[in-house]
């Protein structure tokens, strides 16, 4: 027997997201009543379907069938042509089988989105940022990439400046700012900008974000300075006031009561050379004698460094100043692949008598995850982030987060979703530990 089947069409158009219909026509040639078989065939099989899916016809008459077609709105379906073809088998007569084919066109959609992280940075020169471009469409898009403020203080460049993103894909771009015009002194700005992705065909995407430009000479210097002017008064003060002439106090006394002693010889011996001519000379030769005692005595003071000729010498404290803690740098990456609904932890411990002083914590989502990140102490819980408001957020710690001896920093990932561009279902998640590593302070 033979079987006649056809479309109602040979194409049809549908956009992902949205169902389309054709009718299929089932001619039955033969001489009596025939069951048929519907199915479909090809790619389009996986989210098409025939209704009915079998038909019972005539001799001589027709029936007809829907194929209903409704593709999801995923970039895992690519905008172009897909062919198909409905399978009609009589069941009684299977080998008699026909497949009318035909193709439906899937049409491009657009469903792009853009991300700036960090939102806000700070640096003296110049800060870095990064914008990930997100195309959860099903056709490539061509983005050209611009950025700026509308008060021209700061200037704000892309690399590159133009991207070309896949279906399903996301790319990523450089932002670079820096400010117009550089600040010696004051206090910190935040300049605010704009990042902004023009699609082709579609209007501009807007990421906000800041700068915190600090001045090029931190706010400490002046006053670090003027408390070294202060001191230096100080030790000024201290020298004339109070040690300068406690030294020439100190070189008089040491020579008044010789001086007296020889004095007081010498008039002696003049009183007892008036009393007889031959006493004289004995009195001339004691006061000669005490004379030279005198003179000897200074030599002696000047040898022995008591005094020094045309200067003063200044005594101070030769005890050296303790000598600071040697220190050395840090970093430890702490990486977790944490597969979907499950919550994994690593952990690092401070060595025996060590203090690991912590100036910088980096945290990076490279795939765009969804989930929590949380970083403990201890187990008391020191920061809490959504993996989904990050990809690459640093942090900078002025006053270091400090850990003594034998405690335990612990990061745990409580993976909730995977990112677009993930390769399995797995968070590729990490945290950088930055600082320094010095030896605990001994009792």
């Amino acid at each position: 027997m033979t079987v006649i089947a056809r479309l109602e069409t040979a194409g049809i158009v549908v956009e992902p997201g949205q169902q389309a219909v054709i009718d299929v026509t089932v001619h039955n040639s033969g001489q009596r009543v025939e069951a048929y078989r519907l199915d479909l065939v090809g790619e389009p099989a996986g989210w098409a379907s025939v209704s009915p899916a079998q038909l019972s016809v005539y001799p001589g008459d027709d029936a007809r069938a829907q194929v209903l077609f409704a593709p999801p709105r995923a970039a895992a379906l690519p905008a172009g042509p897909r062919p198909f073809g409905v399978r009609v088998v009589p069941v009684d007569h299977p080998e008699g089988a026909t497949v009318p084919e035909g193709v439906v066109e899937l049409r491009a959609f657009s469903d792009l989105g853009i991300e700036l992280t960090p939102r806000t940075s700070h640096g003296r020169g110049r800060a870095r940022h990064e914008l990930a471009v997100d195309n959860r469409g099903n056709a490539p898009v061509p983005v050209l990439l611009a950025g700026g403020d509308p008060d021209e203080a700061v200037v704000v460049r892309l690399v590159p400046d133009d991207l070309v993103v896949g279906p399903g894909q996301a790319a990523f771009a450089k932002v670079r700012v820096k400010p117009a015009k550089r600040r010696w002194t004051g206090q910190p700005v935040t300049h605010p900008f704009t990042v902004t992705a023009s699609p082709d065909g579609a209007p501009p995407l807007r990421a906000d974000g800041a700068m915190l430009a600090e001045p090029v000479l931190p706010r400490w210097l002046g006053k670090a300075v003027a408390a070294v002017l202060a001191l230096a008064v100080l030790a000024a003060a201290a020298w004339f006031g109070l040690l300068r002439p406690a030294v020439k106090s100190a070189a008089q006394d040491a020579v008044r009561a010789p001086l007296a002693a020889a004095q007081a010889a010498a008039s002696k011996a003049n009183d007892e050379a008036g009393k007889a001519g031959a006493a004289a000379g004995q009195a001339k030769s004691a006061a000669e004698k005490a004379s030279a005692d005198t003179a000897g005595l200074g030599a002696k003071l000047v040898e022995r460094g008591v005094l020094k000729k045309g200067e003063v010498k200044d005594v101070t404290d030769g005890t050296p100043p303790p000598a600071a803690t040697p220190s050395t740098p840090f970093e430890q990456r702490l990486t977790l692949d944490t597969p979907v609904t499950k919550t994994l932890s690593r952990p690092y411990t401070v060595p025996d008598k060590l203090v690991l002083s912590i100036t910088d914590l980096t945290y990076e989502n490279p795939q765009g995850d969804i989930g929590t990140v949380t970083v403990r102490i201890d187990g008391d819980v020191l920061f809490l982030k959504g993996l989904a408001n990050f990809r690459d957020d640093p942090n900078h710690y002025v006053s270091p987060i400090v850990l003594g001896p034998k405690q335990t920093l612990t990061v745990e990932v409580t993976c909730t979703a995977q990112g677009k561009s993930a390769p399995d279902a797995t968070c590729r998640t990490a945290l950088i530990v930055g600082g320094t590593l010095a030896e605990a302070p001994t009792a």
